[in-house]
Order: structure tokens, then C-alpha cells, then sequence
């Protein structure tokens, strides 16, 4: 598989660069993130980032005080070809290697002690994602495009107590079109 894109990514054409910003959905937990994409008109090399923000919410009573904070990133590195299906309207298909963090910790202090607890919930993935999407170009310069990112991955999933903490690892795949990865990119 890796010959075959290293073959393919030598294709000749039009040398383009592409910068810009990603987003897992529009409205409901939006992840965004940033790509940079390189090669020619038909074969792309694609890093990508999804940035998904660090944040912390605390939330203090009379009786108690709550804290939860969550962390996390992904990165993927992969080849996606490109086949013209009209002037403004372009097929992606490629294949990303892909790595991604998240963490989510949760403290809860009662004043009487009576309801007091620490989790932290960690899960590292490692995958092999699949890439098929659309580009539409917006002039000259913009493009706009939405690809759904089938996976195979190997994940860890650690999930700690205050006094004990268990591990889940696993193979799992997923075929969905929920996470649509929509991108909006500047071509140079």
C-alpha cells in the first residue's frame, strides 16, 4: 500500500500548496484544527491537525465545588489523490496514519466530605483512516471540501479513581458519516 502511494504521489502535474482550517461539524462540540496540504493537482500530501482546545469549567455552591477539565489533539500525516469531476467540483481519496489524545478529569469536593471524588479518563488512539470526500473551488483561490474518514484503530482507554484505575485497549472500526471533516483551504 505504501509503494502505491509513494508511486502515485510522484504523478506528474500542477504544483499546488493548500493552507487553512478544519472542523469536525458546525454547531454540536465542534472540534477545529488546521491542515497544510502539498504535491500536484492529482496526488496531495495532507498533514492535519485538530486542535481541540484545552478547557476548564468550575462550578462552586454553598456545600461543594466541581472541576473539570478536558484536553486534547489529534494528528494525521497521509496522501490523498484527486480526480476532476468538473470545473469547480474535484473527488479526494486517499489514506491518513493518524494519532490522537484526550483526557478528561473531573474533581468534586464536598464541604461535609460526604460525596468527595477524583477520575481522570485518558485515551490514546492509533489508526489508519480511510480519506473520501469532495472539493468545491470558491474563484480561483478557495476551496471548499467535506471527506467522511472511515478508521481502523488501535486505542487505550485508562480510567482512574481516586484509589484504583483500569485500562481498556482494543481494535475497533467505524464507518460514519457524523464526523463529516469539513476543511476551507487557500490554494497557492
Amino acid at each position: 500500500m505504501i509503494s502505491s502511494i509513494m508511486a502515485n504521489g510522484q504523478e506528474q502535474g500542477t504544483k499546488i500548496h493548500e493552507i487553512g482550517f478544519t472542523s469536525f461539524g458546525i454547531i454540536y462540540q465542534s472540534n477545529f484544527g488546521l491542515t497544510y496540504r502539498f504535491g500536484t493537482d492529482k496526488s496531495l500530501w495532507r498533514i492535519s491537525t485538530i486542535l481541540i482546545s484545552s478547557n476548564s469549567n468550575e462550578e462552586n455552591t454553598t456545600n461543594s465545588s466541581k472541576n473539570i477539565n478536558r484536553r486534547g489533539l489529534s494528528f494525521s500525516f497521509g496522501n490523498e489523490f484527486r480526480k476532476k469531476l468538473s470545473d469547480c467540483l474535484e473527488l479526494r481519496y486517499g489514506s491518513d496514519i493518524s494519532y490522537s489524545y484526550n483526557s478528561l478529569e473531573k474533581d468534586n469536593d464536598n464541604v461535609d466530605n460526604s460525596y468527595d471524588y477524583y477520575t481522570k479518563d485518558s485515551n490514546y488512539e492509533f489508526g489508519i483512516d480511510l480519506v473520501l470526500g469532495l472539493n468545491y473551488k470558491i474563484g480561483s483561490d478557495f476551496v471548499f471540501g467535506a471527506e467522511i474518514l472511515p478508521d481502523i484503530k488501535y486505542f487505550r482507554n485508562t480510567l482512574s479513581y481516586e484509589y484504583t484505575s483500569k485500562i481498556k485497549k482494543g481494535l475497533e472500526f467505524s464507518f460514519s458519516n457524523s464526523p463529516v471533516l469539513l476543511s476551507l483551504v487557500y490554494r497557492f
